[in-house]
């Protein structure tokens, strides 16, 4: 899932932008097979979201270079 970053500083979206298309935290963790009555899948479903979190914010990092390069080989 990725956020809609615009500006030039990375800002982590709410973990509800992560969870909300599965109608809440509850779906999310079932649809990963985790009980959210369970503690240690509580835990798995916390480091799957921050999973998320990681894999946008490397993508997000890796468009800002992407466009730095542009805006500097427009600039030879």
């Amino acid at each position: 899932m990725s956020s809609q970053q615009t500006g030039d500083q990375w800002v982590e979206p709410p973990d509800s932008h992560y969870y909300a298309s599965f109608g809440g935290w509850k779906n999310f963790m079932l649809s990963y097979g985790l009980k959210p009555w369970n503690d240690d899948d509580v835990y798995e479903g916390k480091q799957i979201l921050q999973g998320m979190k990681d894999g946008d914010k490397f993508a997000w990092e890796e468009e800002q270079k992407e466009k730095a390069a542009a805006a500097a080989a427009g600039r030879k």
